[in-house]
């Protein structure tokens, strides 16, 4: 079992509560990817949601989090701050997550390596840290028979709820409804419910106004995009449905948000450092928890 050398890629993103902003809610961005995630918690307190489930992660505990599975930092503490490694991988691994907390030599071990790569990635090779993913993977491996896996009925709600957050992704910017995500998903309006409820604990067109919102935040600092077609760009019918929106999301009003952010460019949100020698800076859209 090895990493994919031939399209060399190991993302590290680091992400801390925003300084500006203490008062502001801890923003969820549910998403998934195929490459295979470790994080780690370097200060406070995380809670991370893998599919359904939740884990409360502390100062200096990690999660492992396989390939394709909807997940977020659904909370993080004032003094909040974790670090993910990405990364592409060859051979499948059949364990859905493992958390990793001290409580075994090999869970210390990893999560040595973890906290190694990230005091000192930017200074390494790419060898180097290829090997040191490579060990660490093969340390969860060996050592995670008994970690969580989905059973068949989970993953079928799971891919379920893939297929309306892709149409979502790719539609939010439209006037759609509920009622789309439902047909294009091919399935009705009780179980689209029940999925959402169980999931994220949201309606449907609560987490659906909720997106439109997060994708305020590269609006907010357009010169382009006047506040008031802020609704329209982002599929809402009316201004007012937005400002909802976004104040019950972050606890504040758009206008508020803008002028308190715009003369602080960098508001702390989280870096990527890639191999390929770039630093990505984004606001909110990056934090992969």
């Amino acid at each position: 079992m090895k990493m994919d050398k031939t399209n060399f890629q190991v993302e590290m993103y680091r992400a801390n509560f925003n300084k500006y902003f203490p008062s502001l809610k801890w923003i969820r961005n549910y998403h998934w990817h195929d490459e295979l995630q470790f994080t780690i918690v370097t200060k406070g307190n995380a809670e991370v949601q893998v599919n359904s489930k939740r884990y409360d992660l502390n100062t200096g505990e990690a999660i492992f989090i396989n390939g394709g599975l909807i997940h977020s930092v659904v909370d993080l503490s004032n003094d909040g701050e974790y670090v993910s490694f990405c990364f592409p991988y060859e051979d499948s691994i059949k364990f859905s997550v493992s958390e990793i907390r001290r409580d075994e030599k090999w869970q210390c071990e990893a999560l040595e390596i973890m906290s190694e790569l990230e005091k000192t990635f930017s200074a390494l090779t790419e060898d180097v840290i290829c090997g040191k993913i490579d060990k660490l993977c093969k340390i969860i491996i060996s050592n995670c028979g008994n970690a969580v896996t989905e059973q068949a009925e989970s993953m079928d709600k799971h891919d379920k709820m893939k297929t309306m957050l892709t149409y979502i992704f790719q539609n939010y910017d439209k006037p759609i409804k509920v009622q789309n995500v439902i047909e294009y998903a091919g399935i009705e309006m009780p179980e689209c419910c029940s999925i959402f409820r169980e999931v994220f604990d949201s309606k449907p067109v609560e987490y659906l106004n909720e997106y439109r919102a997060f994708n305020s935040f590269e609006l907010m600092y357009s010169d382009y995009v006047y506040m008031e077609n802020f609704a329209e760009k982002l599929g809402f019918v009316h201004p007012s449905e937005f400002s909802k929106a976004f104040r019950k999301m972050t606890g504040y009003s758009p206008s508020e948000f803008r002028m308190r952010s715009l003369p602080k460019k960098d508001l702390g949100v989280p870096d990527a450092i890639s191999r390929r020698g770039t630093i990505k800076r984004s606001i909110y859209r990056k934090q992969l928890f």
